[in-house]
């Protein structure tokens, strides 16, 4: 049974415009991730003398000491919270335990690196092509970072 052949030169036009948008769409992510990473962060990273590490699915940062802090910013502001008096165990009915940490002081108490911390760990996790921002940033190592042998 013969259908209604479409043309090949069209298919061969829409092929080539496909693969025109998709390598437009990728220099415009790439450019926008180097953007991201030369102004946000190289300088975070420097100020606090943290590695940025991306690849193989996953991004996060690198304390001095080899900390990875792949985790979510409120649990770092929770124990930060707990261990400046900054938070309360209260009541809770939710929580198995009966008592959950409460912060008891207003976010713009939090320390600046907090509140950066939050603001880019927010903006690596957004949908970015197929993945999140984070996959898209290069490493970065401060200069002051120790070399480990």
């Amino acid at each position: 049974m013969r259908g209604i052949r479409v043309d090949s030169k069209l298919l061969a036009d829409a092929e080539s415009n496909y693969e025109a948008t998709i390598s437009d769409l990728d220099d415009r992510a790439q450019a926008y991730a180097d953007q991201f990473h030369s102004s946000v962060i190289v300088p975070f990273c420097n100020r606090h003398n943290l590695r940025f590490w991306s690849g193989n699915g996953v991004w996060f940062f690198e304390t001095p000491g080899g900390k990875k802090s792949f985790e979510d910013p409120e649990e770092e502001i929770l124990r930060w919270g707990i261990s400046t008096g900054n938070a309360e165990l209260r009541d809770d009915p939710r929580c198995p335990s009966g008592r959950s940490w409460v912060m008891t002081c207003d976010s713009d108490d939090l320390p600046e690196f907090f509140y950066n911390y939050s603001e880019i760990h927010r903006m690596l996790n957004l949908n970015f092509m197929s993945g999140c921002l984070g996959y898209w940033i290069n490493d970065h190592k401060p200069a002051t970072f120790p070399t480990r042998d």
